[in-house]
């Protein structure tokens, strides 16, 4: 039987979409994705004939895919669609993503499939998570960016931003507060703070941070923020009216509506699919600096 199938694990999740819109591109292969509909992903399911949405878990993957020699490689990322529900009950997401990847990898082993997997999006959630690893990463991450003369930014982790000597430490709206991360990096360092709203905006300009930053400005489901409404470029507008001195710009940012952004008052923009999920990355990056270069 020829092998005319790629199954996709959270198919309706951002990496996921966007991993069906490329086979959709450059492939003839039928596209099957075994999603949770529990999550309300079901209304970011793609309408082609080519593709096919299986509703259930991938501990049941045996039970779901029983025709296996038609299926050439099974992309799995740890059932994406359970990233918001990680954080309600994080222990059960935890266990059932760790069943269902074990489950896939034996599924692969026994039928000679190619596996492809990404890390389960459960560690987003998992408030055990290996901070030794993530200092190593860090401290990679930086010499990488010392070498290269750019800016390192760490989220969230005001120990990590220290011990890595980064440039400054990112912070959202349920991360320590300024003040405190203060006392814990060093005093050379940034610090920048996400808001959603202009009262959020208004909010954090009191406590001093050195940038503000505003989001999403369009729609996006990148990093979970599918959830989040909106701002457009008329906050912006508004923001900087206000006298925030520093303003950096997140969400559905691209090649198309970059320099309207700029125009708005944007000091910096945050890019993630515009670079990620381009055809070639570093020309699409030096597009995105040539559009603030040329204002």
């Amino acid at each position: 039987m020829k092998k005319n199938k790629i199954i996709i694990t959270g198919g309706a999740g951002f990496v996921g979409t966007n991993l069906i819109n490329l086979f959709l591109k450059r492939t003839k292969f039928k596209i099957f994705s075994i999603d949770n509909y529990s999550s309300g992903s079901k209304k970011n399911h793609i309408k082609n004939k080519r593709v096919r949405y299986i509703n259930g878990d991938t501990k049941d993957i045996s039970k779901i895919l029983n025709k296996p020699k038609s299926i050439n490689s099974i992309f799995h990322f740890g059932e994406f669609a359970r990233i918001y529900q990680s954080f309600i009950k994080m222990n059960d997401c935890i266990n059932s993503n760790s069943i269902g990847s074990n489950e896939v990898f034996n599924y692969c082993l026994k039928n000679k499939i190619k596996l492809i997997y990404s890390a389960t999006s459960a560690s987003l959630g998992n408030k055990g998570r290996d901070k030794n690893l993530i200092l190593k990463n860090a401290l990679e991450l930086q010499e990488i960016c010392t070498n290269h003369q750019a800016l390192f930014i760490v989220n969230d982790y005001a120990d990590i931003a220290n011990l890595s000597n980064a440039t400054g430490l990112h912070i959202g709206q349920s991360d320590l507060p300024i003040e405190s991360s203060r006392l814990i990096i060093n005093e050379n360092q940034i610090i920048g703070k996400s808001n959603n709203t202009i009262e959020q905006a208004i909010s954090s300009q009191s406590e001093a941070p050195d940038y503000l930053a505003i989001g999403p400005i369009y729609p996006t489901s990148t990093m979970g923020k599918g959830g989040k409404q909106s701002v457009g470029t008329e906050t912006i507008r508004e923001i900087k009216s206000r006298g925030i001195p520093v303003l950096v710009c997140i969400g559905g940012i691209n090649i198309d509506n970059a320099a309207s952004v700029y125009d708005a008052g944007a000091d910096s923009i945050c890019v993630a699919s515009a670079v990620t999920l381009a055809k070639n990355p570093e020309i699409a990056t030096r597009k995105l600096v040539d559009i603030f270069q040329s204002k």
